[in-house]
């Protein structure tokens, strides 16, 4: 076919085309062939010679896929070996060993991004571990130059609608080390935001509200660009993540958390350091929240200026009784503050046991004035790109309060479609891990969509997958799955019919650990 190819190299155009594709498919079928032989054989590849065939392949076939994924896969695996044998033997070879795998690093994204721009049909399973190899490949070696450009030039020929199943991975690193990857980043979330607002702007603002200076600054960077489009849902997006945050914990609930966590400190660990800094944290939040309308949990709402008529006043007195503390250092006072948050701690756990329903008029008044007019903003988890924009018409008047640890709410939402979108609105948890493990599941639901087996099985073998949207590092909401059930109503309903009492463990071991389980 070589031979062949080159005679009719500039002779016959017709029979040139037909040999350069033949052989471009045999080269890879070479390269294959010789990856198996040596597998079979437990040999080490000769990647080498392997990646010298596809490459021919490649290049014989530019708009092959199968040449130059395959490519890139060994690349890929390449890359993998040098950093393993760099890791075992840092003094072997070190210089030769870094040069062959910056070479790798390089083919192996270029090869990728070959592999998207024409693998646009290809299931959604391809496509979303290329990328994830692509994103892996770039984060691990940001200080190469050579990549880095190759990025740049690659993110301009790839479709943006690539990046919308990897959102989390770039939000996860919005800020590296690297002040290039930083600069391809903006640019790349930019061109997002741009084309897909919808997509961006819930991820980008819980990203902007993050406890780190680089994070929140690179975020607002990108949020200030989405303005320039559209800075009406950057508005709406602002609005809808703090008041719904305000109602995932409320300040009673931030309270009988914290007071808990500072009297576990004092009096178990004896740890008065650590016990300042909670209170003092809930008092500085507290003060802020009274002098400014835009605080963590804010006083524009009934119930929580009910709140600061209620507790107001013994919280401070308390408060003064640390401070004084912090001067004269005597324990005598902590315990004086104690007293004071020990009756602040009882009347709120009592209105908390009967806390069963949330009134949006009393908790935000501004999500309930959704009604009016709408939103732009798409609901939660809805939004697929080139499909019609599930917007948010209004919020539901109040929310049912789950009987659990940490109550979490079942908040609905109804669409511009005239469906209503239940949720359930988790606070005193970090959804962001939550979120990935729904992105493993999809990935794993593709996987199994292209499994001949799995096609053939009688039971659909599918996980049940559910939205997820991380509002800040400590609330979210989730999608409602339907006909679930707590484990904690499961437990109390099998104990009830059993007359066994709910809080046996407890006090078992209350029971056996004299008088040390608290």
């Amino acid at each position: 076919l070589e031979v062949r190819y080159k005679k009719s190299k500039g002779k016959n155009p017709k029979d040139e085309f037909s040999t350069k594709q033949l052989l471009g498919r045999c080269l890879l079928k070479v390269a294959k062939w010789k990856v198996l032989c040596h597998e079979e054989a437990k040999e080490h590849l000769p990647y080498v010679e392997i990646l010298k065939l596809q490459e021919q392949a490649a290049k014989l076939r530019p708009n092959y896929y199968k040449a130059w994924h395959s490519f890139a896969l060994m690349n890929y695996q390449c890359v993998q070996k040098t950093a393993e044998e760099a890791g075992r033997d840092k003094a072997a070879g070190g210089g030769k060993r870094d040069e062959e795998k910056d070479r790798h690093v390089v083919d192996a994204v270029k090869g990728f991004f070959k592999s998207l721009e024409l693998g646009k049909s290809r299931p959604m399973a391809d496509i979303l571990q290329d990328t994830l190899r692509l994103l892996t490949i770039w984060f691990k070696n940001g200080d190469n130059d050579k990549l880095n450009d190759e990025m740049a030039k690659g993110l301009k020929e790839v479709s943006v609608d690539t990046w919308l199943a990897v959102i989390p991975q770039l939000i996860a690193r919005i800020h590296t080390q690297y002040p290039r990857v930083n600069a391809i980043m903006h640019d790349l979330l930019c061109k997002v935001g741009k084309m897909h607002p919808q997509a961006l702007i819930y991820p980008v603002t819980v990203a902007s509200n993050t406890s780190s200076q680089h994070r929140r600054k690179a975020a607002t960077a990108v949020i200030e660009e989405m303005k320039k489009s559209d800075s009406e849902l950057v508005d709406e997006a602002n609005l809808v993540s703090e008041e719904v945050i305000k109602l995932s914990i409320t300040w009673h609930e931030a309270w009988h958390e914290g007071l808990e966590e500072a009297s576990r400190m004092f009096f178990g660990e004896k740890d008065v350091e650590s016990m300042l800094v909670v209170l003092t944290k809930l008092h500085l939040d507290l003060d802020a929240a009274t002098n400014e309308s835009g605080a963590k949990y804010g006083f524009s709402s009934v119930r929580n200026t009910a709140f600061l008529h209620c507790y107001g006043k013994d919280l401070e007195e308390a408060n003064e009784w640390l401070t004084s503390f912090k001067k004269t250092r005597k324990i005598a006072e902590v315990h004086q503050a104690w007293e004071l948050y020990y009756q602040v701690f009882r009347r709120i756990t009592k209105q908390l046991n009967n806390l069963d329903k949330i009134e949006l008029q009393h908790v935000s008044p501004k999500l309930l004035n959704v009604k009016v007019k709408g939103l732009k903003l798409a609901v939660p988890g809805t939004y697929r790109a080139h499909a019609p924009i599930v917007r948010i018409e209004a919020f539901s008047n109040s929310m049912d309060v789950i009987v659990s640890k940490q109550r979490p709410r079942k908040m609905t939402i109804q669409g511009s479609d005239g469906v209503a979108y239940p949720f359930l609105l988790k606070g005193h948890e970090d959804l962001r891990q939550d979120e990935r493990v729904m992105q493993l599941f999809g990935l794993i639901n593709a996987l199994l969509s292209q499994d001949r087996m799995a096609a053939k099985s009688r039971t659909p073998m599918n996980i049940r997958t559910y939205s997820v949207m991380p509002l800040n590092d400590n609330s979210g909401v989730i999608g409602w799955v339907p006909d679930c059930d707590t484990l904690h109503s499961l437990v109390k309903q099998y104990r009830d019919a059993r007359q066994i009492r709910l809080n046996i463990e407890h006090q078992l071991i209350k029971k056996h650990s004299n008088g040390f389980y608290d």
